[in-house]
């Protein structure tokens, strides 16, 4: 458990060592607010193991490509420009959800997150 905390934390050092734009910073704010929400609503939807986390993968790339939209990091014109931010803002997007999730699986307020 300690590992994967401080794995968690690693990884949210090398973001934030990343953000050169302000435009980026408001992506990735865009992106850990919804991914803070995003397992208390795909609680609700009655998937298993593999299923769901294909679902919360493909939710990742969704919203990360929405908040750069949102923030003028990235355009539709020029998507493929900047691969690393977009990659970097799915992986941000999936750890924050995976860390909300793991948070919750084991907490007294589990039921709000695990069903």
């Amino acid at each position: 458990m300690k590992l994967k905390l401080a794995l968690y934390g690693l990884f949210v050092l090398l973001v934030l060592s990343q953000i050169a734009a302000t435009g980026q910073a408001t992506a990735l704010a865009i992106a850990t607010v919804v991914g803070i929400i995003a397992p208390f609503v795909l609680r609700f939807i009655p998937l298993k193991d593999t299923q769901m986390v294909l679902l919360t993968q493909a939710l990742s790339v969704v919203i990360a490509v929405v908040a750069g939209l949102i923030s003028g990091d990235i355009n539709l014109s020029n998507l493929g420009a900047d691969p690393a931010a977009i990659v970097g803002l799915v992986g941000w997007t999936y750890a924050v959800t995976q860390a909300v999730y793991n948070y919750f699986k084991d907490h007294p307020l589990g039921p709000l997150v695990v069903h």
